[in-house]
Formats: structure tokens, sequence, C-alpha cells
């Protein structure tokens, strides 16, 4: 093969591969179109898993809620009953009724404690659920505001 048909050669290869890459509009501005494109895919995937966090941490909170409020109910009874169940039998001498009593309050205390102790959970699983909530929108808004610079460019 003499020099010139291999450089026609070469030079027809290279011709070609231009072509294929201009057909399929593999140039560096494609190359940095999909990239932009594939990013924003991304974002707009994350946006979408976040949102759907969203709606499983309701669904948990308001689940976990509603059983810590029955328990508080049931605590807030259970001290009632405390205080209005009084033992008859129990408070027969004097030494009896201060025996007794010992058991009396420490009855009032735990309940009180148990009611106590109840309300604490729902106050913490409420800031614990507002704090969730704000990190996961806050991130929605970091990706959002990304897309935004994104399509501006």
């Amino acid at each position: 093969m003499s020099a010139q048909a291999q450089n026609t050669t070469t030079k027809s290869k290279f011709t070609l591969t231009q072509k294929v890459m201009a057909f399929f509009k593999i140039t560096e501005d494609a190359k940095v179109d999909s990239f932009f494109i594939g990013l924003e895919k991304e974002w707009n995937r994350e946006i979408k898993t976040r949102q759907h966090n969203i709606q499983t941490v309701e669904f948990e909170y308001e689940e976990k809620l509603s059983k810590l409020q029955d328990h508080l109910v049931d605590a807030e009874q259970a001290l009632e009953d405390a205080w209005v169940n009084v033992n008859p039998d129990k408070l027969v001498t004097k030494s009896a009724e201060k025996d007794y009593a010992v058991q009396y309050v420490a009855h009032i205390e735990n309940a009180e404690a148990e009611v106590v102790n109840i309300k604490n959970a729902i106050e913490y699983l409420e800031n614990s659920h507002a704090e969730t909530l704000q990190v996961v929108e806050d991130e929605i808004a970091t990706l959002q505001a990304r897309l935004t610079k994104l399509n501006s460019l």
C-alpha cells in the first residue's frame, strides 16, 4: 500500500468517525449536555425520594404519636385510679394507716412519673419529627436551587 493510499485510508477513517460522532451528536458540547442532563435527572430523582421520605416520616410519626397518646390516656386513668383506690381493710389501726400511706403515696408517685414520662416522650417525638422534616425540606430546597441554577446556565 502506498503512502498516499494509506493516508487516504487513515483520513477516511477519521472522517467516518467524525461523521458518526456528528450523527450521534458526540461532540464536546453534547458530552457536557449529557452530563448536565444526567445531573438534572439525578437531582429530580433525589427530590422525589426525599418527598417520599417525608410521607413515610409523617406516617410513622402519626403511628407513634397515636400509640403514645393512647398510653397517656391509660396512664392518666391509672393516676386517677391511684388517687381513689384506697383499701379500707388496710386502715384498721393508726400504725397500719402509716404503713399504708407509704404504699398509697408511692403508687401515686409511680403513676405521676408514668404520665410525665409519656408526656416527655410525646414532646421528644414532636421535636425530633420537626427536626427531621426540616432537614429533609432543607435538602429538597438545596436540590431545587441547584436545579434552578443548572437550568439557568
